[in-house]
């Protein structure tokens, strides 16, 4: 029997979790798979740590880019060879119960209508080497203003059945895909994202396109969160966009506006226009005051207007909900 996965791991000076992650794999019930390691430009021993604990009875590819193409583009580059019907996208910082690989894929074979399947995501705590039972994310939640968080109220499910959950879409640190699906929805993800929210454009245009999200809540991977927390709060946000890096803040301020773009309805955007105008005038007297150079997020954007226009006008062609079902199933899975 052939692989059916293939795993993509795309690091970028991870050299410290390379071992867990590999002990992780190592253990796995699945074993029939492919492994490609890209690495994105690492300036530290990554890839001699790869090289060293990766499991050695796998199919593993090892490439190496001389420039970091991002996230997006460096999973791309792993897409565009693939030659297995389930890819998944797995970053450095995870680590993976034994039965996950296993249950994803079984999932996925079991329920053809689905696109994309994750397992839960609990919050490790890898500075003192403990995996928590903390929510890390179950997927993706879309706010009425727009904004993308990550789900972590289980009490607050609405489509919880026999231990999955629908999910609008998942996050981008462990999710693994349909490549049919992802074939019919224009491919993986954005390159012009580069990094940050390039998961929320590929979960809107799967959405659009009829396909569904879903997490289980019988396997568990644990992550180790470096980036920004997706809190509902005003204060978590402010707090957390002080502690970002600048290219965090400048990424996801952009690409959150790229996705209103690209992927709103024109329709749902006038009935929750004031919700979503509040939302971005704070956003942007917030960065008016405290980080203007965050604002040239939309000269780029003005610069990549035609871009954007095209890209536009191909996600509506790919449409099946008109905007009266998106908006419902939106209701319906948050």
């Amino acid at each position: 029997m052939g692989n059916e996965l293939t795993i993509s791991l795309v690091v970028y000076n991870g050299e410290k979790y390379i071992p867990s992650l590999f002990d992780s794999l190592k253990k796995q019930n699945l074993e029939n798979y492919e492994l490609v390691v890209l690495d994105n430009a690492s300036a530290d021993k990554t890839m001699e740590k790869v090289a060293e604990f990766c499991p050695h009875d796998i199919a593993v590819q090892m490439m190496k880019k001389e420039k970091n193409i991002g996230f997006a583009g460096g999973h791309n580059e792993v897409f565009k060879n693939l030659h297995t019907e389930y890819f998944l996208i797995l970053n450095q910082d995870i680590f993976l119960a034994p039965d996950v690989l296993e249950k994803l894929v079984n999932f996925l074979d079991t329920h053809l209508d689905v696109a994309a399947v994750a397992p839960r995501l609990n919050k490790w705590d890898f500075a003192n080497h403990q995996l928590t039972d903390n929510i890390d994310t179950l997927g993706l939640q879309v706010l009425k203003n727009r904004r993308v968080i990550e789900k972590k109220d289980l009490t607050a499910t609405k489509s919880r059945n026999n231990g999955f959950i629908e999910v609008f879409g998942l996050s981008g640190a462990c999710a693994m895909y349909r490549k049919s699906a992802i074939d019919k929805v224009g491919g993986l993800f954005d390159e012009d994202y580069f990094t940050y929210k390039e998961d929320v454009d590929l979960s809107y245009r799967l959405r659009q396109a009829g396909f569904r999200s879903f997490v289980l809540l019988g396997t568990t991977g644990w992550h180790d969160r470096t980036g920004s927390e997706k809190g509902k709060s005003d204060f978590a946000q402010a707090q957390n966009k002080i502690k970002q890096s600048q290219l965090v803040k400048y990424y996801s301020y952009r690409n959150h506006l790229m996705n209103l773009y690209k992927n709103e309805y024109w329709q749902n955007f006038i009935i929750d226009f004031p919700l979503i105008l509040w939302y971005e005038l704070k956003k942007f007297v917030w960065f008016l005051c405290f980080d203007r150079q965050v604002l040239k997020a939309l000269t780029n954007i003005w610069e990549m207007r035609k871009k954007l226009k095209v890209k536009r006008h191909e996600i509506k062609k790919m449409r099946v909900l008109n905007w009266r079902q998106f908006r419902a199933l939106l209701k319906s899975i948050n």
